[in-house]
């Protein structure tokens, strides 16, 4: 998987979710193995002019000029046989609370999973707090969060809250996966003392 750090190099906020408007953004993406970095904005806010400085170097930076999100993809060693890709999302809420972002509710069968039953939506269709998403193949970028990614599932009954993550389809729609391509949702947990893990999951041919 790749990784991409954020932090603040002038501004307000948190990153990557709750930055203040004008704050300017570093990208690293040094934690990975490769040979070329491109760098590139998928989406940003329709009034938003800013850009990516140094776009094929392995940090570059972003300012968020305007209130929104943004969605960054970065390309490791493109045209290779081993290329990786990485997505991340930006976002400036336009003001900045004085007050400390609250935790995502632990329901009773989650444990020390936050956001265990997916309930506190992400900041993209499809997402859910908490979770890091890789979606290599884009398989959000159509029905994200009415049949594939956080969504309320009809062939599937959940024990906890009324959200699932399907990483596929929960109609049987197909996709397209290239080689090596991942859709995963993925959160560090500390299981120190504990000996058990129970998870809930609904295979399908």
């Amino acid at each position: 998987m790749v990784t991409i750090a954020t932090s603040i190099l002038t501004g307000t906020g948190t990153a990557p979710k709750n930055l203040g408007v004008g704050s300017e953004i570093l990208l690293d993406a040094s934690a990975n193995t490769g040979t070329t970095y491109d760098w590139e904005i998928l989406s940003k806010p329709k009034t938003s002019e800013t850009y990516l400085k140094s776009p094929n170097m392995v940090r570059t930076a972003i300012v968020v000029d305007t209130k929104g999100v943004y969605q960054i993809r970065l390309v490791i060693d493109r045209d290779e046989p081993y290329v990786q890709t990485g997505i991340l999302s930006l976002n400036a809420p336009g003001a900045i609370s004085v007050l400390p972002v609250s935790d995502a509710p632990v329901f009773s069968t989650g444990g020390r999973i936050r956001n265990f039953s997916f309930e506190l939506p992400g900041v993209l269709a499809g997402w859910a707090a908490n979770w890091l998403v890789q979606d290599d193949s884009s398989i959000l970028a159509s029905h994200a969060g009415t049949t594939r990614g956080r969504i309320i599932p009809t062939n599937f009954e959940v024990t906890s809250g009324k959200y699932a993550m399907c990483l596929g389809d929960d109609i049987g729609n197909s996709n397209f996966f290239g080689i090596d391509d991942i859709f995963s949702v993925e959160q560090d947990v500390d299981f120190t003392g504990m000996t058990i893990l129970k998870l809930q999951i609904k295979f399908r041919k």
